[in-house]
């Protein structure tokens, strides 16, 4: 398991950040903003990052399979 300061520098240092901005008609602004941070990484370390995650209460999406590597989204 990862400490939250380990957490805090993986997510600095490997975390690849998205923002997807699309348009809503059924809320008052029009635009629903999703924020998503994929990590890749081996399958042993992206189970052990996920497990860290959810003991800090964020839950997250593991793909086994992205390309060659696995990925995660939180």
């Amino acid at each position: 398991m990862f400490s939250i300061e380990q957490l805090q520098g993986i997510l600095l240092s490997i975390a690849k950040p998205e923002v997807h901005i699309s348009r809503a008609d059924n809320l008052q602004i029009g635009y629903r903003v999703r924020v998503r941070v994929n990590i890749r990484g081996s399958k042993d370390f992206l189970s052990a990052v996920n497990r860290s995650l959810l003991q800090q209460s964020v839950t997250t999406k593991y793909k086994d399979k992205e390309h060659k590597l696995s990925l995660i989204h939180i």
